[in-house]
């Protein structure tokens, strides 16, 4: 058996000591004292007679044998209680409070035996009465032991009995018998709604240990409790300058500002916290956050940058400083963080997305195109990738590219709106059955979806399928009678064809209201009431006709200045000057609808029609 040095000893006879007494005074109660160092010593005794050395048990009982073998009836019941220990230390419960009754059993008088077994005991399903006729026991053996009665006011806590708990946790006086129990009675009194009875008790302990954090936590739930937010605040400030700044007491400030006040108030802590220590990590990333939820953005970049100067290693602050400068636009600043990033991490795709976004943003086209390319078919990245590749291509007229890198997109990640750009695209080559095979089976599926039927409608009338496209469109309206995309569409099919031309500006009309900033649909309308003047003026209704052609110049040069300058509108307003005899005019805006590019698709017929009327203004 190996021998036990002195120090070791003296480790485990000491580590038993320290007990606290009701009352205090070591003379008044020697012969308890004595009595507990005894039964300290025999503890120490058995674990060199019967444990094969070591302090209080490592180990060497139930590791090496099962329960039933470990029971020795003649061992003293320091034995059963070092078994006892050991199967604790295991997590063998069950185990443990078997070997503590048999302690007892042994030494019933021992309420260190007693109290342990309690203590086991109450950790068990369905063992409380037990713990507590063994904590009663403990008490009653030892009645002027402070923990024990402490440890017994915590077993009526679970019970809610608090009239019991006073019983064992005050004096005669009605004061706490000592700091632990005056703790645990001010949380019972909170848990009792008696808020007062909390305060005085939280009062009470920190009179006797000012630096007792708890103390001060109890006043200021009380006073929470009594719905006197100003006064839980100082009595949380009193803390703070008894601790000299305690970070838990500034925890317990956010709490109580975040239930009072909300995140604005819990901002003011945090800043509060900084002034302090300004590097501290955990502050600093809360405060993000703080400032996040309420959508100040720059002032969470400003916070985030602080924590870039003070942990230039953190990739995850960096990341989230990217994007957010991402959102703020800028894109600048955004693409120099992923690129820094991406210098020491280059298999992360996510960034590599995001800084593709950037040189988009920048107008860096062929850096974004290279960026996306360089995305992983298995990444998740990949099709959005693509769909950005498809916007670049689209961009530089290259619809063939933009659909290859959409149907890769769509092969991935199959979604309705993929859906709908591809028949776009589609349309827009001039593969009008094969858009129409990408939307006719999700009808089937979703028949009444009025955005579906939007997009077969916009197909058929590229397609030239115009009974198709008013059906479509009728069907959309119907159902959504404030779908200004349809409303706008089938108006405007109408009045360039010279039907139903009433019907098509009560739907423009319904369009300019529901889109009031909408150039494109201002020029609808302005072209529908010049349609409306083509036949007054051919009836002879000269004056009706030209108030309905100024109408129309009013509501095209609006549209011209909101969407920045348009061919087709230029076209319009210069056959709007026609019509009333302002040839001049009406050329100096064909001369800018040309300057800007035609449409030919759209404007077939203008060159002649320019080239017409430069010959008529030469005329002698």
């Amino acid at each position: 058996m190996r021998r036990l040095a002195f120090a070791e000893v003296a480790f485990c006879i000491g580590a038993q000591r320290g007990r606290s007494e009701v009352g205090g005074g070591m003379t008044k109660h020697s012969r308890r004292k004595r009595d507990l160092f005894r039964f300290h010593i025999f503890v120490l005794i058995a674990a060199l007679l019967w444990g094969g050395g070591g302090c209080a048990s490592r180990g060497a009982f139930s590791s090496a044998a099962s329960p039933d073998l470990l029971i020795r009836p003649e061992a003293p019941a320091e034995y059963d209680f070092l078994v006892g220990q050991d199967f604790e230390q295991q997590g063998n419960l069950e185990a443990a409070l078997a070997a503590y009754r048999r302690a007892v059993a042994k030494d019933p008088d021992a309420a260190v035996l007693h109290l342990r077994l309690s203590q086991a005991a109450v950790r068990l399903v369905d063992q409380f009465d037990l713990a507590l006729e063994h904590a009663l026991i403990a008490q009653r053996l030892d009645p002027v032991d402070a923990p024990t009665r402490v440890y017994l006011g915590s077993l009526y806590r679970l019970r809610g009995n608090l009239d019991e708990a006073e019983k064992y946790l005050q004096r005669e006086d009605k004061t706490p018998i000592s700091v632990d129990a005056g703790l645990l009675l001010s949380q019972m009194y909170l848990e009792a709604k008696r808020p007062r009875d909390a305060m005085a008790t939280g009062k009470w302990v920190i009179a006797q240990a000012p630096e007792q954090v708890p103390g001060y936590f109890a006043i200021s739930a009380a006073y929470v409790q009594l719905d006197e937010p100003q006064k839980a605040e100082q009595a949380l400030r009193d803390a703070l300058r008894a601790t000299n700044g305690d970070m838990a007491v500034y925890q317990q400030l956010l709490q109580l500002r975040r239930t009072q006040g909300g995140v604005e108030a819990q901002i003011g802590v945090y800043r509060e916290i900084l002034s302090i220590d300004p590097r501290r990590y955990d502050t600093l990333r809360d405060l993000v956050s703080a400032y996040l939820s309420l959508d100040r953005k720059k002032e969470a970049r400003g916070v985030l940058r602080e924590i870039e100067k003070f942990y230039p290693d953190d990739i995850r602050s960096i990341a989230a400083l990217a994007v957010l400068e991402y959102e703020l636009r800028d894109f600048a600043a955004a693409a120099g963080h992923f690129e820094r990033i991406l210098s020491t991490e280059p298999s992360q795709y996510d960034f590599v997305y995001f800084l593709g976004l950037c040189r988009m943003d920048l107008g860096e086209m062929d850096v974004a195109e290279r960026l996306f390319e360089d995305i992983p078919p298995n990444h998740e990245r990949f099709a959005d990738a693509r769909i950005q590749l498809a916007a670049i291509f689209e961009k530089r007229n290259n619809p063939e590219r933009a659909l290859e890198n959409l149907l890769a997109a769509r092969g991935q990640r199959p979604s309705r709106s993929l859906e709908y750009y591809t028949a776009t695209l589609m349309t827009r080559l001039g593969d009008y059955d094969d858009a129409l095979r990408v939307l006719e089976p999700l009808l089937k599926e979703t028949p009444d979806d009025t955005e579906l039927l939007y997009q077969l409608g916009l197909v058929h009338g590229e397609a030239k399928q115009f009974e198709q496209m008013v059906d479509a469109m009728q069907r959309v309206i119907a159902q959504d009678p404030n779908h200004w995309g349809a409303l706008n569409y089938l108006g405007y099919s109408w009045v360039d064809r010279g039907e139903n031309l009433d019907q098509a500006e009560t739907f423009l009309r319904r369009a300019v209201e529901l889109r009031p900033q909408d150039g494109f649909i201002l020029d609808s309308l302005g072209w529908a009431y010049y349609m409306q003047a083509q036949p007054l003026f051919a009836q002879g209704q000269a004056s009706a006709a030209q108030t309905l052609v100024r109408r129309a110049i009013a509501n095209l040069k609006r549209a011209n200045a909101l969407s920045g300058g348009d061919p087709v509108i230029f076209e319009h307003l210069g056959d709007a000057y026609l019509s009333v005899g302002d040839q001049k005019r009406a050329l100096e805006m064909y001369r800018k609808a040309l300057a800007l590019g035609l449409r030919e698709k759209e404007q077939p017929n203008f060159l002649q029609k320019y080239e017409a009327l430069q010959r008529e203004l030469a005329k002698p």
